[in-house]
């Protein structure tokens, strides 16, 4: 633009969110697809962020992201599993699968597109495995991002 020209009438990409999860580790059971929970809204134009689940307040096509950090004090995490649910099932997933070899700790991230309804809610789930078959944690942290989700409606 040249100088003191200016842009208008441009839509918003709203509503829009930001979460992280900083109230400590979650205590996930071996196998089992858990429920994340995220408690530090950084931002929630709509105010649709809330006990862990954004629910959808216009309709239209969305883009969905998360991080999940797990991790296994006894370094036995072979694979983790992260899930975005809609309405109560998964309609997208990511998965770090190790095999035999063993960590102490895993990240797993996605983006996804999906065309949602007024009210439908989105949540975080999920599901490590580990060679013993000990639980193990979702990782909170406050001082940086380790654990998150973020959405915001797609301009058309």
């Amino acid at each position: 633009l040249k100088s003191g020209a200016t842009l208008t009438n441009f839509p918003d990409n709203t509503p829009a969110f930001f979460v992280s999860k900083t109230d400590g580790d979650q205590t996930v059971n071996d196998s089992s697809a858990t429920k994340v929970t995220f408690n530090n809204e950084i931002y929630d134009t709509a105010n649709a962020f809330s006990s862990s689940t954004f629910t959808v307040p216009s309709a239209g096509k969305y883009s969905i992201s998360t991080g999940v950090t797990s991790y296994d004090g006894g370094g036995s995490l072979k694979r983790q599993i992260v899930y975005i649910y809609v309405n109560g099932s998964g309609v997208s997933q990511v998965n770090n699968d190790f095999g035999e070899r063993y960590v102490y700790q895993m990240y797993s991230f996605q983006t996804v597109n999906l065309s949602l309804s007024a009210s439908d809610t989105v949540e975080i789930y999920a599901l490590n495995d580990t060679n013993d078959s000990s639980t193990s944690v979702v990782v909170s942290n406050a001082s940086k991002y380790e654990t998150w989700v973020q959405g915001f409606k797609i301009i058309e």
